[in-house]
């Protein structure tokens, strides 16, 4: 799993983008906005991975337990805020089937995508799966700021992004393309170049 920072809607004070408004001025002043609002955020792993092979090409049941944490990046908040610790992660439950989800949410579907045999049998690649999750609970966020702030920070963040929240108030829908096998298969199926 790569840790890819996304931006946060919003970010920091909930303020809209601005970048495209004009004036030497009030384009200082938005850049100077822009460099305290932007925040990012970075899944990390905070456990171990579970994968089962028969709900994932069964497209029923978990396929995927994945727990996390969720780093928060602003100059602000500062290198320790985090949604989630090893302790209290967000636990997700993904599945390629379909979701039954605590209202308010209602049923996603996940896919399967198209699944190729190679190598005789020693190899799936799987391209254009998607594994979804809409009943999971997220844990507030701590450590934000230092020492001096984060009495303050901590419950600002978690009032901005509405945390702790409930199973059925969340969503997480990923996907892409995997191949499954031992070491040496996946590897020695990888261009060079």
């Amino acid at each position: 799993m790569s840790k890819t920072p996304l931006d946060v809607p919003g970010g920091l004070l909930g303020l809209v983008d601005t970048s495209g408004w004009g004036g030497f001025w009030l384009g200082w002043f938005f850049d100077a906005v822009a460099y305290a609002n932007n925040v990012t955020a970075t899944a990390e792993l905070a456990g171990p991975i579970e994968f089962n092979g028969n709900n994932f090409f069964g497209e029923t049941g978990t396929a995927l337990t994945l727990p996390l944490r969720v780093k928060l990046d602003n100059p602000i908040l500062g290198s320790n805020c985090y949604i989630g610790s090893a302790a209290n992660p967000v636990l997700l439950k993904l599945t390629t089937g379909a979701t039954s989800p605590p209202p308010p949410n209602t049923s996603i579907t996940g896919a399967l995508g198209t699944v190729f045999v190679e190598q005789r049998g020693r190899l799936i690649r799987n391209e254009g799966f998607r594994v979804v999750d809409n009943a999971f609970a997220a844990p507030k966020a701590d450590g934000c700021g230092n020492l001096l702030t984060n009495w303050l920070l901590d419950p600002a963040v978690n009032l901005k992004e509405g945390l702790p929240a409930a199973a059925g108030k969340n969503t997480a829908v990923m996907g892409g393309n995997q191949k499954i096998g031992n070491v040496i298969n996946v590897r020695a199926s990888i261009p060079t170049g």
